[in-house]
């Protein structure tokens, strides 16, 4: 496959309005996949049979579901049919909960493969840890900032290997990230590069809206990796 052609980055992250981030991320539901369908017997479909979750909101290949607030509260549950999100999130579920990368999402159980869509797509669930948006200004600087650093970074290393949007741009990018200590986010950013190596995926954080917050205060890199339209070598 050839691989995507140099892109030209300029300018800052979009604006964020401070008003509209304090709002319920779940206030209702946005539905951008085809229709998920639980499969029988599985984790999801008992969720659904017991009216457990609550809205929800759809990414490019996933799902994520609030549970009902007398169920539980400060948890979600995550449907992706994306490899390197199953890999990333298979990983956190595996390791220690004292190893894991602070600055990664908390995975309580993997509930193996769910749901199919109208497509014959599978997607794996996740039990994981509630994320939410900015609250404040402060936290929304950093993620202006921190979008604004991965963005300069995958810039100046699609300059250098003359392509944009193929695995070894991330990796490139991810190395000046973590020579730089990024928010001193260099241990969540090797674990990132290894899914990246693994799936030759790209990195997935020039979006304010994957940099998220726990709820103890620490900032998240919720969901930093992505296929990518490319797994040629440049």
């Amino acid at each position: 496959m050839t691989p995507c052609q140099p892109e030209t980055i300029t300018g800052s992250p979009e604006p964020l309005c401070l008003d509209s981030l304090l709002a319920d991320s779940f206030d209702h539901s946005e539905s951008l996949l085809p229709s998920l369908e639980s499969f029988l017997n599985s984790p999801f479909a008992e969720f659904e049979r017991f009216q457990m979750l609550g809205n929800h909101l759809d990414g490019g290949c996933s799902r994520v579901f609030s549970f009902h607030p007398e169920v539980a509260p400060n948890k979600v549950l995550k449907l992706t049919s994306c490899p390197a999100t199953r890999e990333l999130l298979g990983r956190l579920n595996e390791m220690d909960k004292w190893n894991r990368p602070a600055a990664l999402p908390r995975v309580e159980r993997c509930l193996g493969v769910c749901a199919v869509d109208a497509d014959g797509i599978e997607y794996t669930g996740y039990v994981m840890e509630r994320l939410r948006r900015p609250r404040t200004l402060y936290e929304l600087t950093l993620v202006q900032d921190a979008v604004q650093w991965v963005r300069e970074a995958m810039q100046r290393a699609s300059v250098d290997l003359k392509v944009y949007h193929h695995w070894s741009t991330s990796l490139a990018a991810l190395d000046l990230l973590m020579r730089n200590d990024l928010y001193f986010l260099s241990r969540a950013l090797k674990f990132i590069r290894e899914v990246i190596v693994s799936r030759k995926a790209f990195l997935d954080l020039e979006m304010p809206g994957n940099i998220l917050f726990g709820q103890d205060g620490r900032m998240v890199l919720a969901d930093p990796v992505a296929m990518s339209c490319s797994l040629s070598p440049p």
